[in-house]
């Protein structure tokens, strides 16, 4: 690792950890105050509450941020790799230090059936690495992020169940519908998109061997946990004659290629 590599990665890095530090700090002292009566039943549900409303802010933030960074700098449609930006680079640290922070909170509420956001966390912690140690794939990860678009309405989905609101109202099942439309456009759709990108700019002068593989893999798994997921919303939301959906802890697998 060369002198600069050390420095764009430590400079990062610093970066997430405070972003990870305002995380904790909104979980610790803010959220608490906003728990609806519904979802303060136990311990555990106001938790959930408060992890996914966390996860909302990030999703809101982020998602709205990667739009724009596409927006701002046009270049990054075109070339994923070698283009840079500085504000991207700022929201991929904010979201770095999300997952850190998230990953620790998951772990220390562990619970059977966790292991799954574990692991979509450690997949996309290790993606970032890359292009915050280079400042290269910048725009891979920015299509990664654009998945938060999608993240914003299955956080309140989970939400609205924490808070045991009406399944049968309007509200409800118009987010329901725009969640399904933003899954297919930014999980599937552009998630196929970037994968064809990837495979098609293999040659390109500034994508390694390594860096393809990893990209590839990262993408496989994602699509994989994108359309388990799709199928588990589909079956609760969706099936007709279903019972009242039960609450998935965080069925959200945050699907973030990055």
């Amino acid at each position: 690792m060369s002198l600069e590599t050390y420095q764009d990665f430590t400079n990062s890095y610093l970066l997430s950890i405070f972003s990870a530090l305002v995380f904790y700090g909104n979980n610790r002292w803010i959220l608490p105050r906003f728990v609806p009566k519904n979802a303060r039943h136990s311990k555990k549900s106001e938790w959930e509450w408060i992890n996914i409303a966390n996860s909302l802010i990030h999703s809101f933030i982020t998602g709205m941020w990667a739009l724009f960074c596409f927006w701002q700098v046009p270049d990054m449609r075109q070339d994923l790799i070698s283009t840079y930006s500085f504000s991207a680079h700022m929201c991929m640290c904010l979201s770095n230090g999300y997952f850190i922070y998230d990953f620790i909170d998951m772990a220390n509420h562990w619970e059977e059936g966790g292991f799954e956001i574990l692991f979509h966390h450690i997949v996309v912690l290790i993606g970032y690495t890359v292009p915050l140690s280079s400042l290269k794939y910048m725009g891979i990860t920015l299509v990664g992020l654009l998945i938060e678009v999608n993240s914003i309405f299955l956080h309140l989905r989970t939400l609205m169940k924490l808070a045991k609101a009406d399944t049968k109202s309007i509200s409800y099942h118009v987010n329901n519908v725009v969640n399904l439309g933003t899954f297919v456009l930014f999980r599937i759709l552009t998630l196929g998109w970037m994968t064809r990108w990837v495979v098609l700019n293999r040659e390109h002068k500034d994508m390694t061997k390594t860096a393809f593989y990893i990209a590839s893999a990262l993408c496989s798994i994602i699509m994989v946990m994108n359309v388990v997921l799709l199928h588990r919303i589909l079956a609760d939301d969706f099936k007709t004659n279903k019972k009242q959906p039960q609450i998935n802890n965080k069925q959200t697998s945050h699907a973030k290629i990055q």
